[in-house]
């Protein structure tokens, strides 16, 4: 064929050209082969180096949350402890707000002690509203003698049953008296005689103080009292309590 038609020399030079190319390839190869794998090596370790900047990422971004949850932890403790702070706070004021109105209670009932012990306007109409039905009823006022704060008191009663229109036998039925152990508040005291004989003036006066609570639920008896006629002891004045 045509394509053989050539000289020895021709063929020779053709077949020494073909090594040269060959090697030339195989040598491009090889250096391209290498430059792939250096290539290939430069990528992993790339790779591999924002793998671990990524862990490392990681690892920061845990340390941070770690970080963060503690200072959170340590804000609700202190948050806490505020809070505690703030109840205490409010319950010692809410108990000194307390201890200071018993005390001016305290003090309000030791001032209302204090003064002159008097019948108000209330409890005067009360009494008078509930006796004043039983006009002439015989009545003794009593007290202790020397004791201003008792005769004031007694010229309360003489005045509501002068109103009521009650005898007392003018100055004759109001005294003053020494008596041992002395009487502490209001006594009203009736003959023995009563509990047989209920007096309705009476009554009316004694459920009229009770009604008030200037007298308790116990009256007395003393045989020296006439019958019919009762006698009011304006006493001591009772001892302050200091609850």
């Amino acid at each position: 064929m045509a394509i053989f038609d050539v000289s020895l020399d021709t063929a020779n030079g053709l077949y020494a050209w073909g090594w040269r190319l060959s090697l030339g390839g195989a040598v491009v190869t090889a250096v391209g082969i290498g430059v792939l794998m250096w290539g290939t090596r430069v990528r992993d370790h790339d790779f591999e180096k924002q793998v671990a900047d990524l862990h490392g990422a990681a690892a920061r971004a845990e340390e941070r949350a770690g970080n963060l949850e503690s200072e959170a932890a340590a804000t609700r403790e202190r948050a806490a402890g505020l809070e505690k702070a703030a109840a205490e706070t409010r319950l010692a004021v809410e108990q000194e707000h307390t201890a200071r109105l018993q005390l001016e209670a305290k003090h309000a009932a030791l001032q209302s002690y204090q003064a002159q012990r008097r019948l108000t306007h209330e409890e005067k109409r009360t009494i008078i509203a509930a006796i004043s039905p039983f006009p002439g009823q015989k009545v003794e006022i009593q007290s202790i003698l020397g004791d201003s704060d008792g005769k004031e008191y007694a010229e309360d009663f003489v005045a509501v049953f002068d109103a009521a229109k009650w005898d007392h036998n003018g100055d004759a039925g109001v005294s003053y008296h020494v008596w041992t152990p002395e009487p502490v508040g209001i006594e009203v005291t009736v003959n023995d005689g009563y509990a047989r004989n209920v007096v309705p003036g009476i009554e009316a006066l004694v459920g009229a103080l009770q009604k008030l609570g200037l007298i308790g639920t116990t009256g007395f008896i003393r045989p020296e009292v006439p019958v019919g006629q009762v006698q009011l002891r304006i006493g001591r004045k009772p001892p302050f309590k200091d609850e």
